[in-house]
């Protein structure tokens, strides 16, 4: 009897064991889905919002380029008036070419090559020259294409300027550092305070100045 009343406590309390395992994992399985689901959806958000930023961004970039055209039609307007005929033609002009630069800066920030930038100017001057090293191709690339228009425009005005004159004079509107230009043109302080004396001599001063006094 008493084993029998042993085996049958045992029994009970194996029975308990499964039952109590049974739900633990229900318990778990609740957990677990729960947690699934909270994953989906917390990537089915971040999804949403970088395809509603991706939108924004190409949104913005197609407004500057559309704004960036009309601003070429307008100064191919201007250039067809004679001097004569128009007493505020130089001004009209200055005011097209500054809100031109303003355009390609911010289509520049669009660009991965502003991205490094950004990130060369605010490291350490160790990390300042594995980055450039490391990125240069890219930062020079995305500058040149995306002041294309700033670039052709000086080189009318001033035939005497290089390709790396051009450089240099959008590098110094985007204020970079004299080290920072360094490191991009990858020359020498000597070949910076030289060209920069260069430029000097193929540029008016009023440009001049507002190009590096900073």
């Amino acid at each position: 009897m008493m084993n029998y009343r042993a085996e049958l406590d045992e029994l009970m309390d194996n029975h308990l064991i499964e039952l109590h395992k049974r739900e633990l994992s229900v318990r778990n399985q609740r957990i677990i889905a729960g947690l699934a689901v909270l994953f989906l959806l917390f990537m089915f958000v971040l999804v949403i919002v970088y395809l509603w930023r991706d939108a924004r961004r190409k949104k913005e970039y197609m407004a500057l380029q559309q704004r960036l055209m009309e601003n070429r039609a307008e100064v191919m307007l201007l250039n067809e008036i004679p001097e004569s005929a128009s007493n505020t033609k130089v001004a009209e002009l200055h005011k097209l070419e500054e809100e031109r630069f303003s355009i390609c800066v911010s289509i520049f920030r669009t660009t991965e090559g502003s991205r490094k930038l950004d990130e060369l100017k605010k490291a350490t001057a160790k990390m300042q020259v594995s980055i450039a090293d490391t990125y240069r191709q890219v930062m020079v690339s995305d500058i040149r294409k995306t002041f294309a228009d700033v670039m052709k425009d000086l080189k009318e005005h001033y035939p005497g300027l290089t390709n790396d004159d051009l450089l240099y004079c959008i590098l110094s509107l985007l204020r970079c550092s004299k080290f920072i230009v360094l490191c991009i043109l990858d020359v020498s302080s000597d070949a910076i305070k030289t060209r920069k004396s260069r430029i000097k001599n193929k540029i008016d001063e009023e440009l001049f100045n507002r190009m590096f006094d900073y």
